[in-house]
């Protein structure tokens, strides 16, 4: 992922971006998988894995 691509991948993890913003910009595929590591990983810190 290019450097573009991950600062975008942050504003959405941040909430500066919805869903549908992200995949109109890095397409529905990619922000798939953005979405599903966002949602990894907070289901990790509330179960205390991380």
């Amino acid at each position: 992922m290019n450097e573009i691509q991950k600062l975008i991948a942050k504003c959405y993890i941040e909430g500066k971006l919805s869903f549908d913003e992200l995949a109109d910009i890095l397409g529905y595929e990619e922000a798939k998988k953005i979405a599903c590591y966002k949602n990894i990983a907070e289901a990790s810190f509330a179960n205390g894995l991380a």
